[in-house]
């Protein structure tokens, strides 16, 4: 079966040759169709195939990381890598000039990471190759666009995911928790979700869709989550010890993972890969303060998007080989600076970070 995913622009095609693979990554990653054109845009298809373990061809090359330092030995003939996942046991073979890119894993569990890194990679650096932004933000999708909330540590980036996805299910769409893509695109600017596990507060939670959701979320969205490495399972009991009694303060603040799909669900909303950016939320969260919406000054929201520029990404090696490289800041400033010119720009305070909708 094939299932196709979309940065905005350009287009990877799945080829998934396991049983469940398809299903498991279309799970994480949500699919899409470009939503905005562009004379450079690419097609890569990705080819899926389960292999005995004995089959698996084990390069002799250069000791290198992927992502999240995963130990990879790789060789590389002219624009030919082959890459050997130590971790997984997987081979990958990327032929960037005909952007097709061949994944041998020995099960399940090995293809679907390798393939929902694989799509990802390719996806963020090609954005990244024409100069995309990366910020520190979150981001939900509505039917005039996307909205991006952005603010430093504590501000509310979460929680106002939460509080539009379960005040307005319908009407908005879950992308991104951490790291949001920007680019400007002729008329229009391209947001695209970085999709991946989100770490969300048990705070957040209870303050919006409570806590008895999670009893048994990974079996509900097909069990994708058992399939990531390091991933913190959420077991029946401990939720269980969770809903018997109230959190303590310092409680409140643990974070649980969440795969994209899991977010949605227990929100009752979907999941959407991006949009065209129409509004910047920069949201304050105060727990004992009613809610309050004002327009922010174009000064001070290019100074506090030019703080959540993200310039380095440790944790993304290029493993594949295709280039990019998050821009500087001051190369992102010209980014931001579109945004600021082009989008509308609210700041709200309170308990509840939704007010900025309209009725």
């Amino acid at each position: 079966m094939t299932i196709t995913f979309s940065n905005g622009l350009d287009i990877v095609d799945v080829e998934a040759r396991v049983p469940d693979l398809d299903a498991h990554v279309a799970n994480y990653l949500s699919t899409a169709t470009p939503w905005l054109s562009s004379p450079d845009t690419q097609r890569w298809s990705v080819r899926v195939t389960v292999c005995p373990t004995d089959a698996v061809f084990r390069c002799e090359g250069k000791l290198g990381q992927g992502e999240y330092a995963e130990p990879l030995l790789t060789t590389q003939t002219g624009s030919d890598r082959l890459i050997w996942n130590l971790s997984t046991g997987s081979n990958v073979r990327c032929r960037s000039e005909d952007h097709v890119v061949d994944i041998c894993s020995p099960n399940l569990a090995s293809a679907f990471v390798d393939t929902y890194r694989t799509v990802r990679q390719i996806l963020v650096r090609l954005l990244l190759r024409r100069g995309a932004a990366v910020m520190h933000a979150s981001a939900v999708g509505g039917i005039d666009g996307v909205t991006a909330f952005v603010g430093g540590k504590g501000a509310g980036k979460t929680t106002s995911v939460w509080h539009v996805l379960s005040g307005r299910p319908a009407q908005f769409a879950y992308i991104a928790n951490e790291r949001v893509l920007l680019l400007p695109v002729g008329d229009e600017i391209l947001a695209y979700g970085w999709q991946g596990t989100a770490f969300v507060g048990l705070g957040t939670l209870m303050g919006s869709v409570g806590l008895s959701g999670l009893d048994g979320i990974h079996e509900r969205c097909l069990g994708t989550a058992r399939l990531l490495p390091a991933h913190k399972l959420i077991e029946p009991v401990y939720v269980r010890a969770l809903t018997r009694s109230a959190l303590p303060p310092e409680d409140a603040s643990y974070k649980v993972f969440l795969t994209p799909f899991e977010v949605a669900h227990l929100a009752g909303s979907t999941v959407r890969a991006g949009g065209r950016l129409r509004r910047i939320v920069f949201p304050r969260f105060a727990a004992d303060a009613s809610s309050r919406v004002a327009p922010t000054p174009r000064a001070d929201a290019s100074e506090a998007l030019g703080g959540e520029v993200i310039d380095c990404l440790p944790d993304f090696a290029d493993w594949l080989g295709l280039g990019g490289s998050s821009p500087s800041r001051a190369e992102a400033g010209k980014v931001l600076r579109r945004a600021v010119d082009d989008c509308d720009l609210v700041s709200v305070e309170g308990a509840r970070l939704d007010g900025w909708i309209g009725d």
